[in-house]
């Protein structure tokens, strides 16, 4: 510590100096105007599913959560991983919530996690859902890393695609948290959906190296 006090000292004198013989002359500010970048994405998809098989979800591409712990939600249901709450006819996955006891709760339903081969960084992910109806009801599609490099939720981060709560049928969500963004801090966007629960929508995430932006049918909120 010795040695680098010796070696700014003398600096810092000659730069007085050298100020005090003449007053410096800056450039005026002129402002750096950059325009927004447009990011275009691949028009193959890297991962998907039409659900063209009827029966279970493919087991190459879905897994399941189970249990009935809540994940800290007080949730009500026991999450199972057969076609008894996850299921699919037509070409339509329907993920059912039913009035059973099971696992000392009084529901059982699915929470369905997607398989994919690798990790996924930046792109657009599409979901076209018909969302239920009630009170009680919590529907969600959203993102959780595969890795927490950063700490346990929400520090590692968390992406609501969509999540609609049965009270307040038709205004569906979408969220960020963070380690600074959650609970009442969140960054959300609300768009009020009146065919919600009955028509096919189609909700959207993109993801670029500038951000996260959420798509409802297409529009941006």
């Amino acid at each position: 510590m010795k040695k680098l006090n010796f070696i700014i000292y003398p600096f810092l004198a000659l730069s007085i100096l050298s100020c005090s013989k003449k007053e410096a002359v800056l450039p005026p500010f002129v402002p750096i105007k950059t325009e927004p970048k447009v990011y275009t994405f691949d028009t193959t998809v890297a991962w998907g599913d039409e659900f063209d098989k009827d029966g279970a979800p493919d087991p190459a591409k879905w897994t399941y959560d189970t249990g009935g712990s809540g994940w800290g939600n007080h949730e009500l249901e026991y999450y199972t991983n057969t076609t008894n709450n996850a299921n699919i006819s037509g070409g339509i996955l329907s993920i059912t919530a039913k009035k059973e006891s099971m696992g000392g709760m009084n529901y059982t339903s699915a929470r369905m996690v997607s398989k994919s081969p690798s990790d996924m960084l930046y792109g657009r992910i599409e979901i076209k859902a018909k969302l239920p109806s009630g009170k009680g009801t919590w529907p969600a599609i959203w993102m959780l890393p595969n890795d927490y490099a950063y700490g346990d939720w929400p520090k590692s981060g968390e992406v609501d695609i969509m999540e609609m709560v049965g009270y307040d049928p038709n205004n569906v969500h979408f969220s960020i948290h963070d380690q600074t963004n959650f609970g009442g801090n969140s960054k959300s966007g609300t768009m009020m959906i009146p065919t919600a629960s009955t028509e096919y929508h189609l909700y959207r995430a993109d993801w670029t190296p500038d951000g996260i932006k959420g798509y409802y049918d297409d529009v941006f909120f």
